[in-house]
C-alpha cells in the first residue's frame, strides 16, 4: 500500500503510473503463487524455494530505496513486479511446507497459528512501517527493515536445514 505513495513521492511517477506499478506487482505476485508452488514440487524442496524468496525479496527491498525519478518506468514495473512475485508468492509454498511437516492429526492446528501470527503481521505491519517512514523521515529505513526481515527468514530457514 505504500509503494503508490513511495513512487509519487520519490520517483515523481503520476498516482495512475504509480498505481499501475502496484497491479503489475501484485499480478506478479498472483502468478508468483503458481510458479513457485510448481518449483517447490519440481525440486521437491520448498524450503529452498521459501529461501530464494527471501533472498530475492530483501535484494528487491534494498533495490527500491534506490529508485529515483531517473529510472526508466519499465525498471521500476519490473522491480515491483518481481518484488511483488516473491513478497506476495510465497504463500501457498509456506503452508504446503507446514502442512508436510505438522504432526500427523495437528495440519489445521500448525496452519492456523501460522497464519495467525502471518495475518497479525499483516495488520501491525502497515502502521508499523508507516511510524518507522515518519521516525525516520523517509522510506529507506522501512524498505531496508523489509530486507532485514527477509533475511532473518532466511536464516531461520538455513539453520533448521
Amino acid at each position: 500500500s505504500f509503494l503508490v505513495v513511495y513512487l509519487v513521492e520519490q520517483a515523481a511517477l503520476s498516482m495512475v503510473r504509480a498505481g499501475a506499478v502496484l497491479s503489475a506487482g501484485m499480478l506478479a505476485g498472483a502468478i508468483g503463487r503458481l510458479v513457485w508452488g510448481a518449483a517447490a514440487d519440481y525440486f521437491r524442496d520448498a524450503r529452498a524455494v521459501l529461501m530464494a524468496l527471501g533472498v530475492v525479496s530483501a535484494g528487491c527491498a534494498v533495490l527500491m530505496t534506490q529508485v529515483t525519478p531517473g529510472w526508466p518506468y519499465a525498471v521500476v514495473i519490473a522491480l515491483a513486479s518481481v518484488f511483488g512475485a516473491a513478497t506476495l508468492g510465497w504463500n501457498g509454498v509456506y503452508i504446503a511446507e507446514l502442512a508436510r511437516v505438522a504432526p500427523a492429526g495437528k495440519v489445521a492446528m500448525a496452519t492456523g497459528a501460522s497464519l495467525s501470527c502471518a495475518y497479525f503481521g499483516a495488520v501491525t505491519a502497515p502502521p508499523a512501517f508507516a511510524w518507522i517512514v515518519s521516525t525516520a523521515g523517509g522510506y529507506t529505513a522501512g524498505y531496508l527493515l523489509l530486507a532485514l526481515l527477509a533475511v532473518a527468514g532466511v536464516a531461520s530457514l538455513w539453520h533448521r536445514r
